[in-house]
């Protein structure tokens, strides 16, 4: 169990999700989890891994080089506030990454036209 006030290494996770401090055997905080978010945010918006090699270790070695970006064909209609939220998540300094309070404030997730499509939506559903 994660206790704030004590420092924590962890050297176990899915390649494509980890931070650079995980990689790199660093201590932990809660912003090594909003790196992750940023990783399936990006891969929710385009179906894409940012960081993704032939192999682990190429992955393990984008992660670190922070080669990520938005020029693939799956962004071109991703609004720059989504991109605005992941580029801000996925930095390679974890003291400058959004907290998650931060997150929540970003203008992409407190867009209020957003919200009312989200909770008017109608969809249907089998049994």
């Amino acid at each position: 169990r994660y206790k704030p006030r004590e420092k924590l290494r962890v050297n176990f996770g899915t390649p494509e999700f980890l931070a650079p401090e995980v990689i790199n055997y660093d201590f932990v905080s809660f912003n090594t989890d909003m790196w992750s978010l940023g990783v399936i945010t990006y891969m929710l918006l385009s179906g894409l891994c940012p960081f993704l090699g032939d192999d682990d270790n190429e992955t393990l070695n984008n992660i670190l080089a922070c080669k990520w970006n938005f020029e693939e064909q799956e962004f071109v209609d991703t609004s720059e506030e989504a991109k605005d939220f992941i580029s801000r998540l996925l930095i390679v300094n974890k003291s400058w990454r959004m907290g998650a309070s931060e997150a929540l404030r970003h203008p992409w997730l407190s867009d209020p036209v957003l919200h009312h499509r989200l909770y008017t939506k109608k969809t249907m559903c089998r049994s």
